[in-house]
């Protein structure tokens, strides 16, 4: 996507405005603009390297004045650490890991054995928790648990993965 940041400002005389990124100054390059004398800051297609804090500066001979803005890019949900196989000998604690990132964060992480939600499984309902960093624990492991299990991760943005 492509964004414009603007910067208006009034005093006497009229204020010279100077355009930072993480407390360096701006430069412009072939993706990020600055127009109409200062006041947009234009970044088009924009990348994660455009990430960050932009602060306007209006300054004079009488002083100066700042405001900063933070870009972000929002995005769907990615898994970052994949549950991986396990095998476990029955009473053992089995736990499956599925960490993901996502702007806005509000990820909800689902489990599924054999594409039936886990929690719906009635073999699986005690012994079953899914804790907030998204892992899967089944304790203790019965012989009948065995199967493909998939961790969905999504926070309401694209498709969840």
């Amino acid at each position: 996507d492509s964004i414009i940041l603007n910067c208006q400002a009034d005093g006497t005389p009229t204020p010279e405005i100077l355009w930072y990124k993480d407390a360096n100054p701006v430069e412009p390059s072939s993706t990020v603009g600055i127009f109409n004398d200062g006041t947009e800051l234009r970044i088009s297609t924009i990348r994660h390297e455009d990430i960050g804090d932009y602060t306007c500066i209006a300054r004079n001979g009488e002083g100066q004045v700042s405001h900063t803005a933070r870009v972000i890019i929002a995005g769907g949900a990615v898994i970052m650490v994949p549950p991986t196989n396990q095998t476990k000998l029955e009473g053992e604690k089995a736990q499956f890991t599925c960490e993901a990132k996502a702007m806005p964060g509000n990820v909800t992480v689902r489990w599924f054995r054999e594409g039936i939600s886990v929690q719906e499984v009635a073999a699986l309902e005690t012994r079953v928790t899914i804790r907030k960093d998204g892992s899967l624990i089944i304790n203790p492991v019965s012989a009948d648990d065995s199967g493909l299990y998939l961790c969905e991760v999504s926070n309401g943005i694209g498709d969840p993965q």
